[in-house]
This record gives C-alpha cells, sequence and structure tokens, in this order.
C-alpha cells in the first residue's frame, strides 16, 4: 500500500489532470475513486494477471492492485497469446482481471488458487518478458518507488517495466495522458 498510497498522494497534487483513450477521459480524481472502488473487489491476496483491450482499464486494474496489496502480472492483448498463456502457467496468479466481455471484471482462476505461487509474497509487480526462458522479475513496492526516480540500467532490459515506470512517472509529475492502443 506504500506503493499506492505515494501515486495517490502526487496525483491528488493534479486532481483536474486527465488520463485516457479515444475520447474517453477520467480526471486524476475520477481515477482514484475508480482505483479504490476495483481494489476493494480485488478479495485476494498474492497475483493478479492483467490482461485487458483497453489501456485504461489496464490502469485502473494496475493501480486497484497496488492498492490492494496484490501482485500485478501485466499481460499485453499485443503479445503472442502462447506466450501471454506461459506466462500465467510461470506465475500461477489466482485471478485474472480483463476487459473482454466490455466490463473490467475479476476471475479466479481456479487450476491456479491453491497451487504455490512463484512469486515473492513482498512483490508489488512481477514481469514476464522472456517467458520462454522461464523468468520472471519481481519487484516491491520500494524499488519501484526509487525506479520513478532513477531506472538503474539492469531495470531497463524490460519494456514493460519500462512502460510502467513512465506511466508512474506521468502520473506523479502530473502529466495527461493519452493511449492510442484502446478498443
Amino acid at each position: 500500500m506504500i506503493l499506492w498510497k505515494y501515486i495517490k498522494d502526487h496525483m491528488q497534487n493534479h486532481l483536474m489532470q486527465s488520463v485516457g483513450e479515444r475520447g474517453n477521459y477520467l480526471t486524476y480524481e475520477e481515477l482514484i475513486v475508480y482505483t479504490e472502488i476495483f481494489a476493494k473487489k480485488l478479495k485476494i491476496s498474492g497475483c493478479c494477471a492483467i490482461y485487458c483491450r483497453s489501456e485504461l482499464a489496464s490502469v485502473i486494474a494496475l493501480l486497484g492492485c497496488f492498492a490492494a496489496k496484490a501482485t500485478a502480472l501485466p499481460l499485453s492483448p499485443c503479445r503472442d497469446t502462447k506466450q501471454s498463456l506461459q506466462a500465467v502457467d510461470l506465475i500461477r496468479p489466482a485471478c485474472l482481471v480483463t476487459d473482454i466481455d466490455g466490463l473490467l471484471g475479476i476471475y479466479d482462476i481456479i487450476n491456479h488458487q491453491n497451487d504455490a505461487m512463484n512469486v515473492l509474497p513482498e512483490s508489488a509487480i512481477c514481469i514476464t518478458d522472456n517467458v520462454t526462458a522461464a523468468e520472471s522479475i519481481q519487484f516491491d513496492e520500494q524499488s519501484i518507488i526509487a525506479s520513478i526516480t532513477y531506472m538503474p540500467e539492469h531495470m531497463k532490459n524490460s519494456r514493460t517495466l519500462c512502460q510502467v515506470i513512465q506511466l508512474l512517472r506521468s502520473f506523479i509529475n502530473g502529466e495527461r495522458i493519452d493511449f492510442f492502443s484502446g478498443t
């Protein structure tokens, strides 16, 4: 929750700034409200895979995971489906957040609920850019906060992590965020 509090505190300095895609925008104030409502619906401890077509839905899910102290496993619909399935098999998240049916929903992954997860309990995010090597990179809240200010070279190898850190930097700096890949 340290990470969400850090992000939220900075966003509250820019409540009228906006984030959105394809003409659908939320102010930071609205995003904070939606994030906290969504976080209350995430009644899991552990890891939550995020697979959304809408970038805005992905942001709500990612921030919701941070607010709920769940480990976020961001997956991209632009990625090969086989790679996403391999990531889910490797990490074994307890649930999947998706907007496939048009609304942001949380779905239990029944086969994984009782399995031992391959995620450290203190991880805030788990990145699986290179699933074929059966590797995942996990970061705790303090590492992510530190990376917002300065990202070490070894962390720049992960495209997904760089995108997440850039997004968080935009929130911290109070920037308007426009996504162009939403459906």
